[in-house]
């Protein structure tokens, strides 16, 4: 009597369980949905910020890219921004003139 007791109690957790893994899912999917897209102003501002941590840091030329995206990315996740995969190109940075 005692071990089909037990083996009912694992069902239920197991029902119970399964109930909320859906849940659980769409939570997930929503979180992921709920990330911006950063401007580019934006992006090219954190650019030129990792651009100046870099040459503070002295990264070499070879790690440069791989530097440059994850320091974009790190402030980016910060701010619950989506990730970006390539660096902005040369011609979307502005020049100052004054």
């Amino acid at each position: 009597m005692f071990n089909t007791r037990v083996i009912a109690m694992k069902k239920i957790l197991v029902v119970i369980a399964a109930l909320f893994v859906p849940l659980n899912f769409a939570n997930s999917e929503e979180m992921e949905l709920s990330q911006l897209v950063a401007d580019t102003d934006y992006v090219i501002s954190l650019l030129m910020q990792c651009k100046k941590d870099a040459e503070e840091d002295e990264i070499a030329e070879i790690d440069m890219n791989d530097y440059l995206i994850t320091c974009i990315n790190d402030e980016l996740e910060m701010s619950d921004y989506q990730p970006i995969s390539v660096l902005p190109k040369v011609d979307d940075i502005p020049i100052n003139v004054n």
